[in-house]
């Protein structure tokens, strides 16, 4: 900290005393509050669900903040350090609300802790992190699978000083039975009371794997698709963010996964029986009765989608069953290609299948006999 000289004591103490009146916050200014960006909502607040847009995903996991100071403030005894959380907001749950009149005409939505949270005063900056979908506990103290660490380097000859923030999100696990948790991470900001609102730029840091089947018009029999699934997809890792320093950079942060591990099996989750679906299929040897099914049309259709861990997919395979008439049959994909050996954050991934049976029909016809060859016998 600057040394203050004892001459300057009187000016000290007066300003002291404002700075204490901004901190306090007049009547009627608001209290801090957060606002979100992602994708235009589409859906009612649920659950979240990989099918789903980010803002309804969001609004259904809400999230989770750190705040941490980055002022000095030797005139009030609310100085913050660079690495001291502010005000208790370490794993902050801030709630989604959608109010509706009561007339029913018009509503409000917000975003909001339980409690009111000010900002420490005029030019005091805060420095904001936010994660949706990571498991933090309930404890508010409790940052055990999200940790951040912050690191300043002092300039040198009156340079500003260099900040470098890192969240890690430790041990994340999807669910390889309801792939649907949507880990995002928002932009680090880095802000002050000149702007009231807190705005905080998600980004989805998972893979996103989506199966569609389609057939072709003029198909000879109907086609179903009966089940879908791959072997093998890692399901734990670790992710680390950082902020983005290379020039025109995309994005202001990036994510890097550690290697995935704790392989499993994903398969879809269709249970939808279509009316017209065949009633004595034959089944291939083994294989379990199943008339949940998705009926193919010209038009691709999603019949499986899932949240998943970023990882390198080569070797990775899809098995599909399906029935083409009254018959039931396999087939295996590979779900690698030579531009696409791996499943990247924020990639959402589209595999379109298309079955099209062409019937194997017989048309029987006999070729006339060659012309005769005469033998003749004398005897």
């Amino acid at each position: 900290m600057k040394k203050i000289l004892l001459v300057a004591a009187s000016v000290t103490l007066l300003a002291a005393g404002c700075q204490k009146t901004e901190i306090v916050n007049p009547v009627g200014e608001p209290a801090l509050s957060f606002t979100t960006g992602m994708n235009k909502l589409t859906k009612a607040v649920g659950t979240a669900d990989a099918d789903s847009t980010g803002m309804n995903n969001l609004q259904a996991q809400d999230f989770r903040v750190w705040a941490y100071g980055d002022f000095e403030d030797e005139n009030t005894l609310n100085t913050k350090e660079l690495d001291e959380i502010y005000d208790g907001m370490a794993n902050l749950n801030v709630y989604y609300t959608k109010t509706t009149t009561e007339q029913g005409v018009g509503s409000s939505e917000s975003w909001a802790p339980s409690k009111e949270y000010y900002w420490p005063g005029v030019d005091k900056n805060l420095r904001f992190f936010a994660v949706s979908g990571a498991d933090c506990g309930d404890d508010l103290s409790t940052t055990a699978n999200v940790t951040i660490d912050i690191t300043r380097t002092p300039g040198e000859e009156g340079a500003s000083d260099t900040v470098v923030s890192t969240l890690t999100v430790k041990n994340f696990a999807v669910d390889s039975l309801a792939p649907n948790k949507d880990l995002m991470v928002a932009d680090f900001v880095c802000q002050n009371q000149s702007k009231k609102e807190v705005e905080l730029n998600f980004r989805h840091a998972l893979s996103k794997v989506q199966f569609l089947f389609k057939t072709i018009d003029g198909s000879d029999r109907d086609v179903f698709v009966q089940s879908l699934e791959v072997a093998g997809i890692n399901t734990v890792s670790t992710l680390t963010v950082t902020p983005d320093t290379e020039e025109n950079a995309a994005k202001p942060i990036s994510f890097a996964w550690a290697p995935a591990a704790e392989p499993k099996t994903f398969a879809d989750d269709y249970v939808t029986v279509p009316e017209d679906f065949p009633t004595n299929v034959e089944y291939m040897q083994g294989a379990t009765e199943d008339n949940t099914a998705m009926k193919l049309t010209p038009a691709a259709e999603t019949f499986a989608t899932w949240l998943v861990v970023p990882q390198n997919i080569e070797g990775y395979q899809v098995k599909v069953l399906y029935v083409i008439g009254e018959r039931q049959f396999e087939s295996i994909f590979t779900l690698s290609s030579e531009n696409l050996t791996s499943w990247e954050p924020n990639q959402y991934v589209r595999y379109t299948v298309t079955l099209a049976p062409n019937l194997i029909s017989f048309v029987p016809k006999v070729e006339d006999w060659d012309n005769p060859t005469d033998v003749g016998y004398q005897n």
